[in-house]
């Protein structure tokens, strides 16, 4: 005769009772979710230790997650936080020794209870989660499921390694532009760089450049070098520069240039910047140690052109610019201030604040009081009701701003 269980698990019982009283209601999905999280990171604690038991705790908390979101109004960061509670049970199932079988079994039939599109999970996420034995496990269950889980398999075939099955899948199913790279990176990691090279020509031909860091044209360019074309590569690193001016794209032409050509190459691409948006052509000019240009463009741009800017690109130049340039570095400054004082977020005003502060020190050094004074006015009378600011900003006026 089998003997019942003493007590309930504790957080199981802590699931079942938050959940199953539905004491949260359609509107308040926050608070669901916020007791779903501390619920999670109680079993997340439990899986190197007690992983048969994290196991099941996730099933059940799965399980009444999904049966809750039916119940809110604003599911979408709750459908999220149940999408990151797969991984966590897989690997919590597998260290536990249970049958892969069976687990991708049980994945696809608790997606399946409340026609959640199997797309929707973190198909990257759950792969990783799994060893050779359960990616085989869930690329069966989910070949029997399609199309629902045709992303899923995906991933799983990816992280297998196994570029043919890849090929016989998509081939099977359809192919999509991201298939190509997929496809590319599987046969270069496989050694064979001269049919990925065919799969990069052939997706660049049938989607167009794709100019994304990451992107198709990158990985043909790559494999052009390893075959021995570095011209070739040379000359679509330099068309990619041209046409999209980043600096993530400078360095890639400066590593396809050969090393005696590498300062030809250096200031030609420099050259072209200057015909890029400010942003661009400051950020490609800071990682090329391009001072002398910096400094042009900044002295010919008004300062609504610097106010525009993000703090990421002027912040830097502005630290750059103070020992030498101070009166530049103060417009910068200046420019970092007034955008956040213009934008009215009050909970960047300490920034502005150190901005500011910096501004009137650069003027101050480049001889420029009058150029403060009046900038100090300007701020009294255009932002004189700004409470949260003008006391502070007055020991800013006064230099005697300290900063936390």
């Amino acid at each position: 005769m089998a003997t019942k269980r003493s007590s309930t698990d504790p957080i199981e019982a802590a699931i079942l009772r938050n959940f199953r009283s539905r004491s949260f209601g359609w509107e308040r999905g926050s608070d669901a979710l916020w007791v779903a999280e501390e619920i999670a990171r109680g079993i997340q604690a439990l899986i190197e230790r007690d992983p048969a038991r994290a196991a099941r705790l996730y099933g059940v908390l799965i399980g009444e997650c999904m049966e809750l979101i039916e119940d809110l109004d604003e599911d979408g960061e709750f459908t999220a936080f149940i999408e990151s509670l797969y991984p966590s049970w897989i690997r919590a199932r597998r260290l536990a020794s249970r049958p892969a079988a069976e687990t991708a079994a049980q994945f696809f039939k608790l997606r399946s209870v409340f026609f959640f599109d199997i797309a929707e999970v973190d198909a990257a996420a759950v792969a990783a989660a799994c060893d050779e034995e359960h990616l085989e496990a869930l690329a069966k269950a989910g070949a029997e499921l399609l199309p629902g889980s045709a992303g899923l398999i995906r991933a799983v075939l990816r992280a297998l390694n196994a570029p043919a099955r890849y090929i016989a899948f998509v081939r099977s199913t359809g192919l999509k532009d991201s298939d190509y790279g997929v496809i590319a990176e599987l046969l270069e990691a496989a050694g064979e760089p001269a049919e990925a090279l065919k799969w990069t020509t052939e997706g660049m031909d049938s989607e167009g450049m794709d100019f994304s860091p990451a992107g198709l044209d990158a990985i043909h360019r790559r494999l052009l070098k390893t075959l021995g074309r570095g011209e070739e590569a040379l000359a679509s690193a330099w068309v990619r520069f041209r046409s999209c001016m980043t600096v993530d794209g400078w360095r890639e032409l400066m590593d396809y240039a050969p090393a005696e050509d590498r300062a030809d190459w250096h200031e030609r691409a420099m050259d072209a910047a200057g015909m890029a948006d400010l942003d661009e052509a400051l950020e490609i000019w800071m990682a090329g140690g391009e001072q002398s240009r910096i400094i042009g463009r900044i002295a010919e741009s008004s300062d609504g052109d610097l106010e525009a800017q993000s703090h990421y690109v002027t912040e830097p130049v502005a630290k750059a610019l103070e020992e030498d340039h101070p009166a530049l570095a103060a417009r910068v400054y200046r420019a970092l201030g007034v955008r956040i004082l213009k934008s009215g977020k009050s909970q960047y005003y300490r920034e502005a604040l150190h901005h500011l502060d910096s501004c009137r020190t650069c003027y101050l050094r480049a001889a420029m009081a009058r150029e403060w004074e009046a900038l100090a006015r300007e701020i009294q009378r255009a932002h004189s009701r700004k409470h949260s600011f003008m006391p502070a900003f007055e020991t800013v006026v006064k230099g005697r701003w300290i900063r936390i």
